[in-house]
This record gives structure tokens, sequence and C-alpha cells, in this order.
């Protein structure tokens, strides 16, 4: 059950509410036993009331979790991803258009009632941006519907048909930008760019099975891929607060310290680890594993790398498919750079591993310094001496 299940019964509350409130809204009377009926079907679920009790659980204890508190859209509104979606213009919209409405017709309740709460939610976190938006469209469609049709020129509705393709342009105009700058290709497909998809093909393929380690946030995922097959399904998924308050401070603690992966390793005797590499340049846990001698790479692209045990049920694995040279993370890219520059044969052995890895996935820019440097290296091996 989700966390914001509440929201509903409060939007159900201020409309019933609203009819109650001079001059009220005739339409909405009866509500209040509707939304009894609604807050007691909440509670008929197969999990009880725990279900239930999950959002007011992350209100006074969870979100201060130090691995939930982290969650990029639990945390403050970030204007950098909602600069030029339109929430600005939103937010100070739909008040002046209510403004406008009231000026003309008296406040209503309803309306005002909604924009306070959706205001408040929308600046407690980048989660509820879209639970805004949700609520103002029908709000500032009618409001500004209203005000176009108080203009001189648009008085009448003698040319309904402009009016209609008016409306249809600003449907196309007003999200262009967003359409042209969205960073994915537009369709229903898996995210290459942030999931694991070509790393699970990599464990498909070689039937990799085992206690897993992996990024929470790669755990829908992995779910959707793998459920059920055992060996295969998340150590951590998108509900990290299904998992005790102990165990998520020592996942947490894993991935900050090189104590802190030891002991977790040692505890959990995993078997494979699948890390996320859309932050590989700062220090972190694929520094780490890369400097493990018992860990070996056998998959890496720009979305996620794959790490196996080279004394485990993955041994093997890792001895076909381990990478000599090609690191996951940032320190040891930087040690492989200079290595290059100034060793051919260090240059020769990577530029085949560059090459295998670019052939197993589509998604390797982050490889793409490297190898420029192989590239160079072999110009320069054989180019001419000059006198």
């Amino acid at each position: 059950m989700h966390i914001s299940w509440p929201l509903g019964v409060v939007v159900l509350a201020l409309h019933a509410l609203a009819a109650r409130v001079p001059p009220g809204r005739s339409g909405l009377r009866g509500l209040v036993p509707v939304l009894a009926v609604a807050v007691a079907a909440a509670f008929v679920n197969p999990f009880g009331w725990g279900a239930v009790s999950r959002p007011f659980q992350y209100l006074f204890e969870w979100r201060n979790d130090p691995l939930l508190s982290g969650i990029s859209e639990l945390l403050p509104l970030d204007w950098r991803v909602n600069l030029w979606n339109g929430l600005p213009v939103l937010l100070v919209g739909w008040p002046l258009l209510a403004l406008w409405r009231a000026r003309r017709q008296g406040p209503d309740v309803l309306e005002w009632g909604l924009c306070a709460l959706g205001t408040v939610l929308a600046f407690s976190g980048n989660r509820l941006v879209a639970t805004y938006a949700l609520l103002a469209a029908p709000w500032c469609a009618r409001d500004l519907d209203e005000w176009w049709r108080s203009r001189r020129f648009a008085r009448g509705g003698a040319h309904p048909w402009r009016e209609a393709l008016a409306t249809s342009a600003l449907c196309v105009v007003l999200p262009l930008y967003e359409w042209t700058h969205y960073e994915n290709s537009v369709g229903i497909h898996p995210d290459d760019r942030r999931e694991p998809v070509a790393a699970c093909d990599f464990i498909e393929r070689h039937d990799v099975r085992g206690r897993g380690f992996n990024d929470f946030f790669q755990g829908g995922y992995m779910l959707w891929r793998f459920w059920p097959q055992p060996g295969r399904l998340p150590y951590f998924d998108i509900h990290p607060e299904d998992k005790s308050a102990a165990e998520r401070l020592a996942y947490l603690r894993a991935f900050s310290s090189a104590p802190g992966w030891k002991a977790l390793a040692e505890r959990r005797g995993f078997d494979y680890a699948l890390l996320s590499r859309l932050r590989w340049r700062e220090p972190g846990l694929l520094d780490a594993l890369d400097a493990d001698p018992n860990w070996s790479l056998v998959f890496a692209d720009d979305a996620a790398a794959l790490f196996v045990r080279r004394d485990g049920a993955l041994g093997r694995l890792a001895g076909a498919y381990g990478y000599q040279l090609l690191p996951a993370g940032g320190r040891r890219t930087q040690q492989l750079a200079q290595q290059v520059m100034t060793d051919p044969a260090v240059a020769t052995r990577l530029a085949l591993e560059l090459e295998r890895q670019q052939h197993e996935s589509g998604r390797t820019l982050a490889s793409a310094p490297l190898r420029e440097l192989c590239a160079a290296a072999a110009a320069s091996a054989t180019a001419p001496p000059t006198r």
C-alpha cells in the first residue's frame, strides 16, 4: 500500500466539507458516509492494519532513517529539475486564477482548500509535485475557460473552431520543451540508462545465481525481470522500510566504508554484487570491490557493474569472464588512464577489454575517454619516428 494513500481521504474530506460551507455544493452532499466507508475499506486487506499504518510510520519514524532520508524523491523540492517543466507557472498561476474568479463570483472554498493542500504538498518534497499538478489541472482548466470567455474578443462564441485550434496548439506547444529535452526516448520500455537491463541480460545468459547484493533502487527492475526465480531476487528492493532498522543501517554502512562492506558481506555470504554506475566517479563501493582480490568484475556498462566472488560458486565465471584491467569505479579508472599513456602493452590489452564491453552493451559512454587514450596510444606506437 502506497504511503501517500491518506491524501485521497483528505481530498474526499475537503469535498465533503465543501458541501456544508455556504453556499454549499448540493452535488457533494452525502460524501460523509462515503468517506467513512472509504476509510473502513482500507483496513479490508490481506495485510491488516500494518499496511494502513505505513504512512504514519513514515511520518513519525522512517523519514528520519539514515537510508530513507537520502532517497531523492523524498527530499525537499528540487528546483533544478522543476524550473522548466511549468511548475513555477502553475504554482503562481493557480492562485492568481482562483483570486480572479473570487473577485467576480466569490471565493470557491473547495478550490482554495485544494490549492492550499497541493501547494503544501509540492513544497514538501519532489515526490508530490505530480500530485499538485493533478489537483491543479481541473481547476485551472475551469478558471482559464471562464477568464477567456470574459474577454471581449472571445464573447459570443462566434468562432468556436478558432478556440478549438488554439487550444489544440497550446496542448502541443506548452509541453514541447519538456518533450524535446526528455533524456530518454519516448515510449514504454525499461530505462537502460539507469536500470541494469544489459547486466541482467548477462546474469540470465550466464546463469548467475546465489546470494546477491544490490543498490535498492535497482530492486524494482530486478523483481520485474526475475520474479520468482530464487537466487536472482534483490537483497534490498525499492521499499527498504521492509527491512529492520539494523539491517538498513548495515546496508548503508556497506556503501560508505570498506569495513562496513566486509562485515555485511561476511555475515550474508554474498555470491555476486550488482551495483549502479550512475555515480561511478564518486568514491564508494565500486572502488572497494575493484581493489578487493576476492571479487572479480565480469560486466560493466554505464548503468551497472556486476561483480562475482572468485572463491565461491561463481568462481568459474570469474575465471572465464573476469576483466583483468577494466575497472568499475573512478579511482582505478584514473590510475589506468595514466598507465595507458605510458605503457603501450597495457593500452593494447585494455583496448580488447573495451571492445568486449562495447559488444555486451550499447551503453558505454563512461569508457569513451579510455577508448580514446587506447586509440591514441596505438596511433603513437605505429607512427614513423621523427628526426
